[in-house]
């Protein structure tokens, strides 16, 4: 869980400096903005989030447990 308080910490902040967030997956296009996105896991999948200041994004990996 503690990641994913720090993510949702990372987003507040992102919400409260930018007013919406660019989403992209794999380096890739930006494919919306949203004032906030949920990430939900479900059984065997791990969420993990870590704030890249360098890069002015919040990296979000997502783990299947059970390969």
């Amino acid at each position: 869980e503690g990641g994913l308080l720090l993510m949702q910490d990372a987003i507040n902040a992102l919400e409260a400096g930018l007013g919406t967030i660019q989403i992209r997956i794999d380096g890739g296009l930006d494919t919306g903005d949203r004032p906030r996105i949920q990430f939900v896991s479900g059984t065997g999948i791990t969420i993990t989030a870590v704030d890249d200041p360098g890069n002015n994004e919040v990296v979000v990996t997502i783990t299947n447990d059970n390969p």
